[in-house]
């Protein structure tokens, strides 16, 4: 079997990291404009400027720190503010739908219908406590095995829920404990998508926008399978959908246990590391956390060499953390300066050079 799979990268290649930076900028501008924000950023400005003329009388190198501190005090308050209109955006967003037409028989909506309820509740306790939610990730499924004839068209293995179950296992108990903020919902895509395209991921955004959010959607199609990938920061207008890469598939031939074993190992290769950079590139950029990826691949020596050892994952790999660089390059962004001081963006490029895995 290994010689019937190969992965091919696809030469479009957007920008993952620009997304965050971009969104972030534009969540603390558009925070900002808002009374509340005005008023905290008005009192937070008073006790700064005494806070300058104290530190005039100190030390150059006590200003630096207060200004660091102060931009990013704003971006905090900012992003703060934001977060706690989500749960009411997402209340009043599925008020104002025909929910369970929207959600029953599986005509618009692709996840259990139970998904958007609990996330309600999350959004509320994570509200009361002011913490943002982590990071939420969706896979949806493909056809994996040898399909059969129906009567409106193929019908899916029943084996595929087994496989897609066992990969989602692995990587939520396994993987995310170890690459952190985080958020796995198990299950959450109960059908097969033989056709592919972006309704489902537009669905999907439509109304789980308040919370950030990655879809991982394989598709299957003539003798391929392509992995394409959607982003979005919470409140963002639109989704940042991406074409990643494909490998040579042979839906249609029959398997046994090991080549099962052989393709589930697979693919909870290439989920995982959508899933880690993904994760690295949202952390780092809009909340200065580090990169945890390059941790998993040190813990778990078979997912590193199956990362290392294959041409275009590793290719894959290293191109979203140039991503990374290039979004945080000052003369292609100018107002990086406006939302972060320049010793934070110094941090973070440092940061993602010292992850070893640019080379």
């Amino acid at each position: 079997m290994g010689d019937n799979i190969t992965l091919q990268r696809n030469d479009y290649m957007a920008n993952c990291g620009m997304f965050w930076i971009t969104n972030s900028i534009m969540s603390a501008v558009m925070g900002m404009s808002m009374r509340y924000v005005q008023e905290k950023a008005h009192e937070r400005n008073e006790a700064f400027q005494l806070e300058l003329q104290r530190a005039k009388e100190i030390t150059q190198v006590k200003m630096e720190a207060e200004k660091i501190a102060f931009k990013r005090h704003m971006m905090n308050i900012s992003r703060n503010y934001r977060f706690v209109q989500n749960a009411t955006v997402f209340e009043q967003q599925l008020d104002a739908i025909e929910l369970q037409a929207f959600l029953n028989g599986n005509k618009y909506w692709p996840l259990h219908p139970s998904i958007p309820h609990t996330i309600i509740t999350e959004l509320k306790n994570a509200q009361k406590s002011y913490v943002e939610p982590s990071l939420n990730v969706i896979l949806l499924r493909a056809p994996l095995l040898p399909t059969r004839p129906g009567v409106v068209g193929e019908i899916a293995n029943r084996e595929d829920k087994d496989i897609y179950a066992d990969i989602e296992e692995a990587i939520d108990t396994e993987d995310i404990p170890v690459l952190g903020d985080l958020q796995l919902w198990k299950e959450a895509c109960q059908t097969t998508d033989f056709i592919g395209g972006n309704a489902n991921i537009m669905n999907i955004h439509f109304l789980m926008s308040p919370v950030p959010t990655l879809v991982i959607s394989p598709r299957y199609y003539e003798g391929k399978m392509f992995f394409n990938a959607a982003v979005w920061e919470a409140q963002a207008a639109r989704p940042l959908i991406r074409q990643l890469f494909s490998l040579d598939y042979e839906l249609y031939i029959e398997k046994g246990d090991e080549e099962k074993k052989v393709l589930s190992n697979l693919l909870r290769t290439v989920f995982t590391t959508i899933i880690a950079t993904t994760r690295d590139s949202y952390m780092l950029l809009t909340k200065g956390e580090k990169p945890t990826f390059n941790l998993l691949l040190d813990k778990c020596p078979k997912l590193k060499n199956g990362v290392l050892q294959n041409e275009v994952l590793h290719q894959f790999v290293k191109q979203e953390y140039l991503n990374m660089l290039e979004a945080l390059d000052m003369e292609k962004t100018p107002r990086l300066l406006d939302f972060f001081d320049d010793a934070d963006i110094k941090y973070m490029r440092s940061v993602i050079n010292e992850t070893k895995l640019l080379s």
